[in-house]
């Protein structure tokens, strides 16, 4: 992570960042640097929910800062939107859909419904 220190970015995406340590997120964040005319500096991430506890959610969902815990200055740039497997179906065999409704509970929460 430390190889994108010096480079600036208008843009960041995370890609899967139930896999990202959030040390590792808030160097990608002090990227956000490049200056564009008509474009917001803007990081935006998607994951698998893995927990009530990840840092996403406690950043985006909560609100909060996920290392001390205290209420966001700014929480309306923290915005999260769901896109779950049934929201996309016109992408995806009926097949494949069924798989993951018929998954295990905890599995089916996390891969289907998109539940933290």
């Amino acid at each position: 992570m430390e190889k994108i220190l010096g480079l600036e970015y208008s843009t960041v995406f995370l890609n899967e960042a139930s896999q990202i340590p959030y040390s590792s997120a808030l160097i990608a964040f002090t990227r956000l640097a490049q200056v564009a005319p008509n474009l917001a500096q803007r990081a935006f991430i998607d994951l698998n929910p893995v927990g009530k506890t990840h840092w996403t959610n406690i950043l985006f969902g909560d609100k909060r800062d996920p290392v001390s815990m205290t209420r966001l200055n700014d929480p309306k740039n923290y915005q999260r939107a769901f896109l779950n497997p049934p929201d996309n179906a016109q992408n995806l065999s009926s097949e494949f859909l069924t798989s993951l409704a018929n998954l295990p509970e905890r599995q089916r929460k996390r891969f289907y419904e998109g539940v933290y």
